[in-house]
């Protein structure tokens, strides 16, 4: 198993370090009982063992750098927490607001969408929320029909003051 990867069974999802603190600190039949207290038919016992077997070689993802933490305690997000694909947002934020992951220490990869963090332009307005009036701005003006319609989108929200932001929330 590798980092990152998760071991899945109906019901039940354990991901890296989840899973290996719950191995570690459980009982079998506590395990067992929690496992499958729901869904007995599954056999808590194999799938107890099965987990051990595939996660006895789990390593801790490495610490975010400081340059990471510091970006996350000014408010710095990624995208893709609100949207599951940043790659059409992050190219229309506003460069004020958004840092490549690279100058954070971040390792990023071909097949990586996140390149951007980034922080809203208002104060009073969450990143969630500008995604949200993003989203109902490409709505209103039917902007799906073109390729342009997020640059289009982008430039009208992001050229609005707090206010008019706060009253299309």
């Amino acid at each position: 198993m590798a980092i990152g990867d998760s071991v899945a069974f109906p019901a039940v999802t354990l991901v890296g370090d989840q899973c290996q603190r719950l191995l570690s600190s459980a009982k079998d039949d506590e395990l067992a009982a929690r496992l499958t207290s729901d869904y007995d038919d599954y056999g808590g016992g194999a799938l107890i063992d099965l987990l051990r077997r595939r996660t006895t070689n789990v390593r801790p993802l490495p610490a975010p750098s400081a340059a990471l933490v510091k970006a996350r305690a000014n408010g710095y997000e990624l995208l893709s927490e609100h949207t599951g694909s940043a790659n059409e947002l992050a190219s229309i934020w506003p460069v004020a607001h958004r840092v490549p992951r690279t100058e954070l220490g971040e390792v990023v990869t071909d097949e990586d969408d996140d390149v951007f963090m980034v922080t809203s332009p208002w104060r009073s307005v969450t990143v969630r929320d500008v995604v949200s009036v993003l989203h109902n701005e490409m709505e209103r003006i039917d902007g799906w029909r073109d390729g342009d319609g997020w640059t289009r989108v982008g430039a009208t929200v992001f050229g609005w003051d707090e206010a008019e932001v706060r009253e299309h929330l």
